[in-house]
């Protein structure tokens, strides 16, 4: 109890104060985020938010490491996160190349299933079956590469990157008992909540940048990986597939991520190449309201685990996979009806 109340006050505290701290150096120096035809934002915001999710992340877990025998967390996943927000901070500087950062992320990945994070077997009705490692290291990192890109590509409202990552990190910790992340995960929900207040400010706003989506998706693919390891247990007397409950927390961005690159590919466009067609877009166009658009995504996702979980409860798994299917059938034909 004493370790979550240290690390609730100092994780909160760094927070506050990097955040200060680093917007205070990026006006002095001039480095603002450039407001483009893409954007529904004025003025001059800078993309500081990473660096002090990062920093805060850091000083929480240096605490910890220099001053108590308490650890906290497997430090080794700190190595990829630390990658993802170097290459993404260079890319909030100098607008890096998608070729360079693409490779930069399949390293991470890499480091990220060296460290035991792979899926090498898939529980599907009641049935288990093995796949060859190379495959499925092939396999993971597929997963973990798709899943750092859909949270870069939500980074499009205010508060959405951010309240997402509450949503699934808050959802991942209330739903899973004996986990390895749940001190990690405490650590950066409460250094998030402060970026929410910042990024929703009308003068001098704070943006989360590449630096942070990039940090946040790594954070949410080590924990989606995680959740599948068999000693990590699901509460309430729950127990659905754990591969169909990720596909329930991810469905928001998994969704306008296929939507978004079969499009742009199949109109012989890249699909890294940034426009306005994502649904945060299109919904914002019509609700004309950052806040009342996330809040609404968000509360789309809420309903559709909640769904989810009592299909799978009542029914069972063969009804739950049906949902999630429909779901995201559903949803990208609404979409594209509405683009």
């Amino acid at each position: 109890m004493n370790d979550i109340i240290i690390i609730t006050i100092l994780s909160f505290l760094s927070s506050v104060i990097f955040h200060l701290l680093s917007k205070k150096i990026f006006r002095k120096l001039n480095v603002f985020v450039l407001i483009n035809e893409r954007s529904s934002h004025f003025g001059k915001p800078t993309s500081s938010g990473g660096i002090a999710l990062f920093l805060a992340m850091f000083t929480t877990t240096l605490y910890f490491y220099f001053s108590t025998t308490t650890q906290l967390y497997d430090y080794s996943i700190l190595l990829p996160l630390s990658l993802l927000f170097i290459i993404g901070f260079y890319d909030d500087l100098e607008d890096a190349d998608f070729k360079f950062k693409f490779l930069i992320q399949l390293i991470a990945a890499k480091l990220i299933i060296d460290q035991g994070f792979v899926i090498d077997l898939f529980y599907l009705f009641d049935g288990r079956v093995s796949i060859n490692y190379f495959i499925a290291q092939l396999f993971t990192g597929f997963i973990i590469v798709a899943i750092i890109n859909s949270i870069n590509f939500i980074d499009g409202l205010d508060g959405l990157a951010i309240s997402f990552g509450l949503f699934i990190l808050g959802s991942i910790t209330l739903l899973t008992n004996n986990n390895p992340l749940l001190n990690f995960n405490l650590i950066i929900i409460i250094a998030l909540i402060p970026g929410l207040y910042f990024n929703y400010k009308n003068q001098k706003k704070v943006f989360l940048g590449d630096s942070g989506s990039l940090l946040l998706g790594g954070i949410i693919a080590i924990n989606i990986l995680s959740l599948l390891e068999p000693e990590v247990k699901i509460n309430y007397g729950l127990d659905p597939n754990k591969f169909l409950l990720g596909g329930l927390l991810m469905f928001y961005p998994a969704m306008d991520l296929i939507r978004l690159f079969s499009r742009r590919s199949l109109n012989g466009g890249s699909p890294f190449i940034a426009d306005k067609s994502h649904l945060h877009h299109i919904l914002n166009g019509l609700i004309q309201s950052h806040f009342k658009s996330t809040l609404l995504i968000i509360l789309i996702c809420l309903t559709n685990l909640f769904t989810g979980l009592l299909i799978w409860h009542n029914l069972g798994e063969y009804y739950l996979l049906f949902y999630i299917l429909l779901s995201y059938s559903l949803s990208v034909i609404f979409i594209r009806s509405k683009a």
